[in-house]
């Protein structure tokens, strides 16, 4: 049989349980009013104790002109500026600025050259003056032995063709070494400069003359009249 249900069928039996008035009674709660709640007071209530998902607003500059406002508008999203209607795109990341690299060092400057010298152009160069002959013969032993034996030499070959022009032996250097016998004894000597060399060749002999450009066609013509010795004129290059 079920505990009490003696109670029910005996009443005078003792009862083995605690009724519900048995029980202590709980402690009074202290009376707290509630707010009016509306529709205002279920938000608060519902947003209560939880993170704002309010967006935060930014200031931005306009690119355009040098209008100033703020914005709740997500980054990357393009906004109108209200002053111009220009539109701009706003920036991402964090509106802190990032942290600049130290300038370098400044370089010292360089040690600025000197312009260079403007460079002259070169002269030409110029044709040497032909050397003035002596006013006289010469001591032929001042001259060395190989310009004593080519006088030599060719004062023989023009002697052995047997004409009136001869070749000068004492005739100072760089003067005309033809001698026109044909004149008179005081200008027999031609005072112009050599302009010709006249090379005389008899088999191995070879001895050359020098005289002006008139004289040494009419030396080179000589050696026509003899089958032994030939003779060629070559003009001297400018030294």
């Amino acid at each position: 049989m079920p505990t009490g249900s003696r109670d029910r069928i005996d009443p005078g039996a003792p009862r083995t349980h605690q009724t519900p008035t048995d029980r202590p009674a709980p402690a009074p709660r202290a009376y707290r009013p509630e707010p009016a709640r509306g529709l205002l007071g279920t938000l608060a209530g519902l947003f209560k104790g939880s993170p704002s998902t309010a967006p935060t607003s930014r200031r931005i500059n306009c690119l355009h002109c040098s209008h100033t406002w703020r914005t709740t508008a997500a980054p990357g999203n393009s906004i109108r500026c209200p002053e111009c209607s220009r539109m701009r795109r706003v920036p991402t990341g964090t509106a802190t600025p990032r942290p600049q690299a130290p300038a370098p060092a400044p370089v010292p400057p360089r040690a600025v050259r000197p312009a260079p010298r403007p460079v002259a152009a070169p002269t030409p160069p110029q044709a040497p003056r032909p050397a003035r002959p002596a006013a006289g013969p010469i001591d032929v032993d001042t001259l060395d032995l190989r310009e004593q034996n080519r006088r030599t030499r060719v004062g023989q070959l023009v002697r052995s063709l047997g004409s009136n022009m001869l070749v000068w032996y004492n005739q100072p250097p760089g003067a005309c070494e033809a001698l026109d016998t044909t004149l008179p004894s005081n200008e027999q000597r031609c005072p112009r400069p050599i302009a010709v060399r006249v090379e005389f060749r008899n088999g191995p002999t070879e001895a050359p003359a020098y005289a002006c450009l008139a004289h040494g066609a009419r030396l080179a013509s000589l050696a026509d009249r003899s089958p032994y010795i030939t003779a060629t004129a070559y003009p001297l290059r400018a030294r």
